[in-house]
């Protein structure tokens, strides 16, 4: 996407470069930021700077509605069907319900353990830095440093929450910053809930993985390490399984369970239909349940592992901003959050 886009500012580009080229654009975006939805508003109005011609009208999710991104991107999928009907007549749209799991996006293998150890994994802030660079494109530049200080500056009883955060950089490491720069905190899932989710859903929590794409399943990337990882680390760092699930996660537990009863609420937790909706806005979002509670409430599902590693989001840093120098305290970077 980044070649493209540099490709599409180029100004030497005639007026009509994209004359033959027909386009539809949903964007992902989060009404909480001032510039809600500014990377498909700028593809947006570059492709018809460029002659691009719109079939299909633009669709704009926000992730701050009860529903997410869905609230807009069912119906929008529902008309750009249509329009593809119109436009290319000669293909056949057909929706087909299986009761077999859709193609895994993952294949995952069990390693032996002693060829693991020949890795030389360095621990947990390795494999929490892994995270966070090989899920969000951070430079090779980030350093990995540590929590020392995490204080609780309101009343327990204050509507909002306000932390004191120190991270403290390895006396080896001669940092620099100044104010205005980001502190990123990737955040870990409790280990003792870590393991008693592994325990309910039978994985061995102490074995090592590998983590492929499967061959038949075109495009994607895989988020995951190329190396063998813990089943123990994708639990408390890459998976956000303390998070709110999606309706496609509802979707693939309904194929892992032989309970009718269960069957029937997860297929229509994550059915696109509005009583769907409703009934999953009510059990997920009014109870503020997250994925590792489902689990438990849905005791008779056996979800294997490659599937709960697409089914589950990815564990996302939270960024602060630094408004101290360096000049201080060199190895040590405050905030507040």
């Amino acid at each position: 996407m980044r070649n493209f886009w540099k490709f599409l500012l180029i100004k030497e580009l005639p007026s009509d470069s994209l004359a033959n080229v027909q386009f539809s654009i949903f964007g992902l975006g989060d009404s909480g930021y001032s510039k809600f939805n500014a990377t498909a508003r700028r593809l947006y109005q570059r492709l018809l700077q460029l002659g691009a011609k719109e079939f299909h009208e633009r669709g704009l999710g926000d992730d701050q509605h009860e529903f997410g991104y869905d609230t807009e991107f069912i119906p929008w999928l529902e008309k750009l069907i249509e329009k593809l009907k119109v436009h290319f007549p000669y293909k056949k749209y057909q929706v087909v319900e299986s009761k077999d799991a859709p193609p895994a996006k993952f294949l995952v293998e069990t390693v032996d353990i002693k060829e693991r150890m020949e890795h030389n994994d360095r621990g947990p802030e390795e494999a929490s830095l892994k995270s966070m660079k090989r899920n969000y494109c951070y430079n090779r530049d980030a350093i990995a440093s540590t929590i020392v200080v995490n204080q609780k500056l309101t009343a327990e009883d204050a509507v909002k929450e306000v932390r004191y955060i120190e991270l403290e950089i390895p006396e080896q490491i001669k940092l620099k910053y100044v104010p205005g720069d980001v502190a990123i905190v990737m955040p870990r899932n409790d280990p003792e809930t870590c393991k008693k989710l592994a325990e309910r859903l039978g994985y061995n929590y102490d074995q090592y993985v590998k983590i492929t794409t499967n061959p038949n399943q075109k495009g994607g990337i895989s988020p995951f390490p190329t190396e063998p990882i813990l089943v123990k680390d994708l639990l408390e760092y890459w998976l956000n399984v303390m998070g709110p699930p999606t309706r496609y996660f509802f979707r693939i537990l309904s194929y892992f369970t032989e309970d009718k009863l269960h069957m029937s609420k997860l297929k229509e937790f994550g059915d696109n239909s509005s009583d769907g909706k409703i009934e999953y806005n009510n059990y997920c979002y009014k109870e503020k349940r997250n994925v590792y509670e489902i689990l438990f409430d849905f005791g008779s599902v056996n979800l294997p592992l490659n599937y709960l590693l697409e089914a589950v989001s990815l564990q996302k840093p939270r960024e602060y901003s630094i408004s101290t120098s360096s000049l201080q305290r060199p190895q040590r970077v405050p905030f507040k959050y």
